[in-house]
């Protein structure tokens, strides 16, 4: 795969937003550049920040048996988990129960949010990621940009990973996950 700039892999009218992040993110930032983390380290910080901004909601954290390794910078990581849990409160509206994992699944690391929320329209699902869903898109409508322009910012994060992301609806809420490669060969 040929390095890009994490900054092609934005959609031009989110660029605003990711000048904050160019401290944080290397303007050639590919999964051969990080060290090795344990996940469950970053998603207890996470979890952590999580439960003090929101302790009415419940959260569950499922982990595998065995200790995965996996090259990613834990500052970006922790970004993508902080916003997807978010998102899940906000966006689910009626979100009172998350289970954010992480696994093996073959030569990934599959980390995932599930909610009992109210779901994703199935109108704005194919754009989550694109940067460009309007605010009178969104449940609420409410003229915050912070729904799909975050979303693009943490798929470009994950593809600078030489990752996959995706949403989903549940028979009850939503499910976003990320597959992060667990060698650099990926």
């Amino acid at each position: 795969m040929a390095e890009k700039s994490i900054l092609d892999m934005i959609p031009k009218n989110a660029v605003w937003q990711c000048a904050a992040c160019k401290k944080h993110i290397p303007h050639t930032l590919t999964c051969k550049a990080y060290p090795k983390q344990i996940p469950e380290e970053i998603m207890a910080e996470v979890v952590q920040k999580f439960r003090k901004r929101f302790p009415d909601v419940k959260i569950q954290v499922k982990t595998p048996d065995e200790v995965l390794l996996v090259p990613m910078d834990p500052i970006l990581i922790e970004q993508v988990l902080s916003n997807l849990l978010e998102n899940a409160v906000i966006h689910g509206e009626t979100t009172s129960q998350i289970v954010m994992s992480v696994e093996k699944d073959g030569i990934y690391a599959r980390f995932s949010i599930r909610d009992n929320g109210r779901g994703i329209s199935l109108k704005v699902l194919p754009h989550l990621f694109d940067g460009t869903i309007k605010h009178t898109e969104t449940p609420t409508g409410d003229g915050k940009r912070n729904m799909g322009l975050g979303l693009s910012v943490c798929m470009a994060i994950i593809r600078a990973h030489s990752g996959t992301m995706q949403a989903q609806n549940l028979s009850t809420g939503a499910e976003f996950s990320f597959r992060l490669p667990l060698s650099e060969e990926e």
